[in-house]
């Protein structure tokens, strides 16, 4: 038994690591750290937020592609599309436009002078299209491509805003008159405004009587130069240039004093 206890003790001996003394090392100088240090941490931060920004750009443009490609989707139509079509073209897209008049095309210049006459003009800008027909004056953005503001062409005038607005729509094109009536015959004058109104593109400055109330014959008064041919054609009479004896000033373009010819 003894023996066989020796041999055991022999066998661990063989396995057992033995007994080692350490090596020692020494290095001159100072050890050198290692990391990104201050610049380096803030060059990763700025690439990090750079790669960020860039990828949101990227993002935003593709969802409003998106957007775009839908919205062309829905209306059947693509910008170019739009870019072809002449300026009443695209109006009709948004609303019924009368169909045998050729209308008045004016590019706004003024219009914080509109805006400050009536709420209906409160959205419009410079460089919108102001399009005038028989029946209806509107408003058209060709850049949005959307009708800013829609109103009936006979002009209202209010004793406040009237001088104001009358010189606006004359720096717009628009022909302003003043109709009298002569004749005698009551509601004469309004009916001739409303004929002139559904008939060619003039706004109604004022309605009222002239001075007298006798004359045989339409007069018609052209107080700044206008080409007023059809309303000489109309009446069958020749424009004069000065109001009669006794008859009040106007700040109309043209005064109409409204004879029994025409009652």
């Amino acid at each position: 038994m003894v023996e066989n206890k020796n041999k055991k003790n022999d066998f661990f001996d063989s396995i057992a690591p033995k007994v080692q003394s350490p090596v020692m090392i020494t290095t001159k100088g100072q050890v050198k750290k290692t990391g990104l240090g201050k610049f380096g941490i803030i060059f990763l931060m700025l690439s990090i937020i750079t790669t960020a920004g860039l990828g949101f750009i990227a993002y935003k443009y593709q969802k409003a592609q998106e957007k775009l490609l839908a919205l062309e989707a829905q209306s059947g139509e693509s910008i170019d599309t739009l870019a072809n079509l002449t300026l009443l073209e695209r109006v009709r897209r948004h609303m019924i436009l009368p169909e045998a008049q050729e209308p008045s095309l004016v590019t706004i210049e003024d219009a914080e002078g509109l805006k400050n006459i009536q709420p209906i003009y409160s959205e419009v800008k410079n460089g919108d299209k102001l399009i005038t027909f028989r029946e209806v004056q509107l408003v058209y953005d060709p850049i949005a491509d959307i009708v800013v503001a829609v109103k009936p062409l006979t002009l209202v005038v209010s004793a406040a805003g009237g001088e104001t607005e009358r010189a606006i729509l004359k720096s717009q094109g628009t022909l302003n008159l003043d109709i009298r009536n002569g004749s005698g015959v009551a509601g004469i004058a309004k009916k001739i405004a409303d004929s002139l109104v559904k008939e060619d593109s003039y706004s109604i400055y004022t309605v009222g009587n002239a001075e007298k109330t006798n004359h045989a014959a339409t007069i018609i008064v052209n107080l700044n130069d206008k080409d007023v041919s059809n309303l000489e054609e109309r009446f069958n009479v020749t424009a004069i240039t000065s109001l009669p004896t006794g008859e009040a000033s106007s700040e109309a373009d043209v005064v109409i004093i409204v004879g029994q010819d025409n009652s």
